[in-house]
């Protein structure tokens, strides 16, 4: 029992140290080409270098990295859920509380699904900027 929740806390961890990374990668690329003097304007103004930096952007890639630390430990529950279910033994207890686990875990992606859809709908409206990839 203790070395799936071990496991399940490693993935958890590489899963919300990819969603900080893809960030970072995006700004260091784009970064790179803002001071890069070599680089044509058109691609400096398409790499949004010669924009401000508003807190539409900063707020949403911060919602966006929150919601996928909630969906990632979403679907951690989910296989801790079916991984109770498959080793209750029959035990009508034990499968009613894997069941219930589950479900949690099925409500909680959707919920992360659908405010990722609110959060990007919401910061195209405002101010065209996503903060990370299309929905």
């Amino acid at each position: 029992m203790k070395k799936i929740g071990l496991m399940m806390s490693v993935l958890a961890v590489l899963g919300i140290l990819g969603v900080l990374g893809m960030g970072a990668q995006e700004a260091w690329a784009a970064q790179d080409i803002c001071s890069d003097d070599s680089v044509s304007e058109e691609l400096r103004e398409a790499a949004g270098c010669d924009t401000e930096q508003t807190l539409v952007p900063v707020a949403a890639r911060l919602i966006q990295v929150v919601i996928g630390i909630v969906g990632v430990l979403a679907v951690c529950v989910m296989v801790y859920g079916g991984f109770m279910y498959v080793t209750s033994t029959g035990d009508p207890g034990k499968t009613t509380r894997a069941r219930n686990i589950l479900l949690y875990g099925i409500i909680g992606v959707i919920v992360a699904g659908l405010a990722y859809a609110i959060v990007y709908f919401v910061s195209q409206a405002v101010g065209g900027a996503t903060g990370g990839g299309a929905a």
